[in-house]
Protein backbone atom coordinates (compact mmCIF):
# COMPACT_ATOMS: atom_id res chain seq x y z
CA UNK A 1 0.00 0.00 0.00
CA UNK A 2 2.79 2.48 0.91
CA UNK A 3 4.59 1.79 -2.37
CA UNK A 4 1.65 3.29 -4.26
CA UNK A 5 1.77 6.56 -2.35
CA UNK A 6 3.97 9.54 -2.98
CA UNK A 7 6.12 10.48 -0.01
CA UNK A 8 5.03 13.38 2.13
CA UNK A 9 7.66 16.04 2.78
CA UNK A 10 7.61 17.12 6.42
CA UNK A 11 9.60 20.38 6.67
CA UNK A 12 8.72 22.23 9.89
CA UNK A 13 10.41 25.00 11.82
CA UNK A 14 10.43 24.81 15.61
CA UNK A 15 7.36 25.48 17.71
CA UNK A 16 8.65 28.40 19.76
CA UNK A 17 9.17 27.50 23.37
CA UNK A 18 7.99 23.92 22.99
CA UNK A 19 9.57 21.68 20.33
CA UNK A 20 12.63 21.91 18.10
CA UNK A 21 12.16 21.53 14.36
CA UNK A 22 13.73 18.07 14.59
CA UNK A 23 11.21 17.05 17.29
CA UNK A 24 8.28 18.39 15.25
CA UNK A 25 9.49 16.60 12.11
CA UNK A 26 9.93 13.37 14.05
CA UNK A 27 6.47 13.52 15.62
CA UNK A 28 4.71 14.26 12.33
CA UNK A 29 6.75 11.64 10.47
CA UNK A 30 5.98 9.04 13.13
CA UNK A 31 2.25 9.69 12.84
CA UNK A 32 2.36 9.37 9.06
CA UNK A 33 4.55 6.26 9.12
CA UNK A 34 2.11 4.63 11.54
CA UNK A 35 -0.40 4.93 8.70
CA UNK A 36 2.10 3.46 6.21
CA UNK A 37 2.58 6.78 4.45
CA UNK A 38 6.12 7.28 3.14
CA UNK A 39 7.81 10.33 4.64
CA UNK A 40 10.82 12.51 3.90
CA UNK A 41 11.57 14.59 7.00
CA UNK A 42 13.57 17.80 6.61
CA UNK A 43 13.70 19.98 9.73
CA UNK A 44 14.12 23.67 8.89
CA UNK A 45 15.03 26.85 10.73
CA UNK A 46 14.44 30.52 10.06
CA UNK A 47 17.74 31.86 11.34
CA UNK A 48 16.87 31.56 15.02
CA UNK A 49 17.30 28.72 17.47
CA UNK A 50 18.30 25.47 15.79
CA UNK A 51 19.71 26.98 12.58
CA UNK A 52 23.32 26.05 13.30
CA UNK A 53 22.43 22.48 14.28
CA UNK A 54 20.41 21.96 11.10
CA UNK A 55 23.20 23.33 8.88
CA UNK A 56 25.80 21.13 10.59
CA UNK A 57 23.55 18.08 10.20
CA UNK A 58 23.01 18.83 6.50
CA UNK A 59 26.50 19.98 5.50
CA UNK A 60 28.84 18.58 8.12
CA UNK A 61 31.06 20.53 10.45
CA UNK A 62 31.97 20.66 14.09
CA UNK A 63 30.25 22.49 16.92
CA UNK A 64 32.65 23.95 19.48
CA UNK A 65 31.99 25.67 22.78
CA UNK A 66 33.17 29.25 23.31
CA UNK A 67 32.82 31.88 26.00
CA UNK A 68 30.56 34.87 25.40
CA UNK A 69 28.05 37.12 27.13
CA UNK A 70 24.27 37.02 27.01
CA UNK A 71 22.12 40.04 26.19
CA UNK A 72 22.42 41.26 29.79
CA UNK A 73 26.22 40.91 29.70
CA UNK A 74 26.32 37.82 31.90
CA UNK A 75 29.05 35.30 30.97
CA UNK A 76 27.93 32.05 29.38
CA UNK A 77 29.09 29.15 27.25
CA UNK A 78 27.78 29.14 23.69
CA UNK A 79 28.47 27.11 20.57
CA UNK A 80 29.70 28.04 17.12
CA UNK A 81 30.16 25.67 14.18
CA UNK A 82 33.37 25.37 12.19
CA UNK A 83 34.13 23.91 8.77
CA UNK A 84 30.44 23.81 7.85
CA UNK A 85 30.18 22.49 4.31
CA UNK A 86 33.74 23.58 3.54
CA UNK A 87 36.97 24.27 5.42
CA UNK A 88 37.09 27.82 6.75
CA UNK A 89 33.32 28.34 6.81
CA UNK A 90 31.75 28.97 10.21
CA UNK A 91 28.15 29.33 11.31
CA UNK A 92 27.33 31.64 14.20
CA UNK A 93 23.80 31.46 15.59
CA UNK A 94 23.46 34.67 17.59
CA UNK A 95 20.64 33.11 19.64
CA UNK A 96 23.34 30.92 21.22
CA UNK A 97 24.54 34.00 23.13
CA UNK A 98 21.84 36.67 22.96
CA UNK A 99 18.74 34.55 22.42
CA UNK A 100 15.46 35.52 24.04
CA UNK A 101 14.99 32.10 25.72
CA UNK A 102 18.24 32.69 27.66
CA UNK A 103 16.69 35.62 29.54
CA UNK A 104 14.06 35.04 32.21
CA UNK A 105 10.85 36.85 31.35
CA UNK A 106 11.12 39.04 34.46
CA UNK A 107 14.63 40.17 33.41
CA UNK A 108 13.81 41.13 29.81
CA UNK A 109 14.64 44.78 29.19
CA UNK A 110 15.04 45.87 25.55
CA UNK A 111 16.73 49.12 26.57
CA UNK A 112 19.42 47.30 28.57
CA UNK A 113 19.93 44.33 26.23
CA UNK A 114 23.12 44.26 24.18
CA UNK A 115 24.17 42.32 21.09
CA UNK A 116 27.80 42.34 22.29
CA UNK A 117 27.74 38.55 22.74
CA UNK A 118 26.95 38.07 19.04
CA UNK A 119 30.15 39.91 18.18
CA UNK A 120 32.05 37.67 20.57
CA UNK A 121 30.78 34.61 18.67
CA UNK A 122 31.87 36.08 15.33
CA UNK A 123 35.29 36.94 16.79
CA UNK A 124 35.64 33.39 18.16
CA UNK A 125 34.87 31.98 14.70
CA UNK A 126 37.51 34.13 13.00
CA UNK A 127 40.07 33.36 15.71
CA UNK A 128 39.38 29.66 15.10
CA UNK A 129 40.39 30.15 11.46
CA UNK A 130 37.13 30.92 9.70
CA UNK A 131 37.52 33.08 6.61
CA UNK A 132 33.76 33.03 5.93
CA UNK A 133 31.19 33.43 8.71
CA UNK A 134 27.48 32.79 8.17
CA UNK A 135 25.54 34.69 10.85
CA UNK A 136 22.04 33.50 11.78
CA UNK A 137 20.31 36.39 13.54
CA UNK A 138 16.85 35.19 14.60
CA UNK A 139 15.57 34.76 18.12
CA UNK A 140 17.49 37.68 19.61
CA UNK A 141 16.65 39.34 22.92
CA UNK A 142 18.12 42.61 21.65
CA UNK A 143 16.91 45.65 19.75
CA UNK A 144 20.18 47.58 19.48
CA UNK A 145 20.66 46.94 15.76
CA UNK A 146 23.95 45.14 16.36
CA UNK A 147 25.61 48.09 18.11
CA UNK A 148 26.58 45.76 20.97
Amino acid sequence: MAADRRPVLVAPDSFKGTLTSREVAGAVASGLEDREIPVDAMPLADGGEGTMEILVDALGGEEVEVEAHDALMRPLKAKIALDVGAPGTAVVETAQAIGLPLIDEADRDPEAASSYGAGELILAATRAGASKVIVAVGGSATTDGGAG
